[in-house]
């Protein structure tokens, strides 16, 4: 048999291995840089788990990591540098009808899909995972409170604090750590709080340290005082205001404004009807033609005001669902060569007046109904029922 060559070997090799000879140097290649990669990868100071509707891993997580490098008292590890893992769980409304099931970049996930895919995820995280310090929905908090892995603050701090909304929990808008970047691209509703390590996949040194380095840096957030805080507006508390006490405010109010009413402040009268102040903690007084509402110290005046009468009816409810009641009221005021008769809403909570579109040149009067809504009346005739929807205001006429 004649001897082959050197090219001849290295021929023949390659001929019955070369998928051997490919692969093996790809999978060494790539056990190398995930070796290389787990040891050189930042060790966390802290583990966080964000569960809720935000979505911040791409815009605020370096945000994130930068500040909590500052309310951080030490590198807890002492690894060289104050670092957290930060994981984020975003859950989607399935309200919000999100559907990608078609097209040709489609997943095939809908709202129910992702909501679920996210929700066994976070139950795989509460059983095994490492991130102890929580930053939750109230629903997911709910969650975690019901398997009973949460720590109660008097434990994790040693005190509850006087904000806490239960033994395990505050809103991470009430510590100052809120007016951090990153931090702040969370809901104002986002609550924080801490669990137990999880002790099945840990050896017991690793666990205490992880729940060492968890609990100080848990510790910090709370203890954290951010240095420029921005002042808190000062709360206005509505006060019962006199006839006499609202002449001299109009008289003021005019100069501010510029306006020639000076001939129609000695007129002005109280037109509020009983408890209106207890309902509202504002007052209603007319002077000539224009009707004013006073506010905690504030002045409104109350409609389209040119000519006509000023308001005729008003009625207090809380159309919009915030707890806080508002004033619907008709008046009349001229239009062109007529004298016509609308309605408007004034939000005690924003300060703005909404006005509604219709007209009559009928009086309207206004009277609540058993569902909390408005209707309107003409002439004894109901001409149509106001309505909020969210933060709307709707007036839907009646055929």
């Amino acid at each position: 048999m004649e001897k082959m060559t050197f090219r001849q070997k290295l021929e023949n090799l390659w001929y019955h291995n070369k998928v051997a000879i490919i692969v093996v140097p790809i999978f060494v290649m790539f056990i190398v840089v995930a070796t290389v990669q787990l040891f050189t990868k930042d060790k966390p100071d802290a583990n966080f788990l964000y569960m809720g509707p935000a979505a911040i891993a791409f815009q605020g997580e370096n945000h994130i990591q930068e500040s909590i490098s500052l309310v951080m008292k030490e590198d807890y590890n002492n690894d060289g540098k104050k670092y957290i893992d930060y994981i984020e769980l975003t859950a989607l409304d399935p309200e919000d009808n999100f559907d990608d099931e078609s097209g040709d970049f489609a997943t095939g996930y809908t709202s129910y899909d992702v909501q679920r895919t996210v929700g066994e995820s976070f139950a795989a995280q509460i059983i095994a995972g490492d991130s102890m310090i929580y930053l939750l929905d109230e629903k997911y908090f709910n969650v975690a409170k019901d398997t009973n892995v949460l720590m109660p603050l008097s434990e994790a701090l040693g005190y509850t604090p006087d904000f806490a909304i239960n033994e395990y929990a505050v809103y991470l808008s009430d510590l100052e750590v809120y007016y951090l970047p990153g931090f702040k691209l969370l809901p104002e509703s986002t609550l924080i709080c801490i669990r137990y390590p999880v002790t099945l996949t840990n050896g017991k040194k690793e666990v205490e340290e992880r729940e060492r380095c968890n609990l100080s840096v848990f510790r910090d957030m709370f203890s954290y005082v951010y240095p420029d805080k921005p002042e808190m507006p000062v709360e206005k508390t509505p006060e019962n205001v006199g006839v006499d006490e609202f002449k001299l405010m109009l008289s003021e109010y005019a100069e501010k404004k510029h306006l020639n009413i000076a001939d129609t402040i000695d007129s002005a009268a109280d037109i509020a009807p009983d408890g209106f102040f207890d309902e509202t903690g504002a007052n209603i007084f007319k002077a000539g033609n224009t009707t004013y509402l006073v506010y905690c110290g504030d002045i409104f005046a109350l409609g389209k005001h040119v000519g006509g009468e000023g308001v005729i009816d008003l009625e207090v409810c809380d159309l919009d669902g915030n707890s806080k009641n508002d004033v619907i009221f008709s008046y009349t005021y001229k239009n062109n060569d007529n004298v016509v008769s609308s309605v408007s809403v004034f939000n005690l909570e924003t300060l703005k007046e909404t006005f509604l579109a219709i007209e009559s040149p009928l009086p309207l009067n206004l009277e609540k109904n058993e569902k909390g809504q408005v209707d309107i009346f003409g002439d004894s005739m109901l001409l149509a029922t106001v309505y909020g929807e969210g933060k709307d205001i709707l007036i839907k006429f009646i055929d």
